[in-house]
């Protein structure tokens, strides 16, 4: 994005973390009970879009992980007690409204603690549904200076979960990388 924060970026006239937001908020299983913001610069925009925004703990980009990290932390503190956490990207504004009930039917079915979302073929780690019991084995897997969300979630025991077309649409998980992709998506 050549520098820009991709979540402030316009798509189709919104920001897309505005997207992410309204598709949580839409999720078959009802809405989630307490929803933030992970970032880590522009905390005021995000905050204008209506929710707590979270900086990671640490200084310095450490990538999502950390995002996520700062998530366990202050779902530890909510009431009630949170034990799960739902886990979107800001640039993948048409995730499937029933992510979360079929993550979580996953988890139940299969007794695991994640559970993240795989897309003809492609595996899309940052949508998933985290037990709040990974935090800790997360605190250890960052302060051993790893960082790939893959390896995390695999070395965690997640369950991958299809949404493959023509059951859910092929865009359901693309995401924007550059600001090519959000020209060549927009409407026009």
């Amino acid at each position: 994005m050549g520098g820009a924060d991709k979540g402030l970026q316009l798509y189709r006239g919104q920001a897309l973390a505005a997207y992410g937001l309204q598709r949580l908020q839409a999720q078959s299983w009802g809405p989630a009970q307490h929803m933030g913001i992970s970032a880590n610069r522009h905390a005021q925009e995000y905050a204008a879009l209506g929710y707590p925004v979270w900086a990671d703990e640490r200084t310095g980009y450490g990538g999502p992980l950390e995002g996520i990290w700062s998530a366990f932390q202050h779902a530890a503190a909510l009431p009630p007690t949170t034990h799960y956490l739902l886990i979107v990207p800001c640039d993948t504004p048409h995730i499937p409204l029933d992510l979360a009930s079929r993550l979580a039917g996953t988890l139940e079915a299969t007794q695991r603690h994640a559970a993240a979302a795989r897309a003809n073929g492609r595996t899309h780690p940052l949508a998933c549904l985290l037990s709040t019991q990974l935090a800790p084995d997360l605190r250890h897997y960052l302060d051993s200076g790893q960082r790939k969300v893959q390896t995390w979630l695999e070395a965690s025991g997640v369950q991958w979960v299809d949404f493959d077309a023509p059951a859910y649409p092929a865009d359901a998980f693309d995401n924007f990388n550059t600001l090519a992709d959000l020209a060549s998506r927009a409407p026009g």
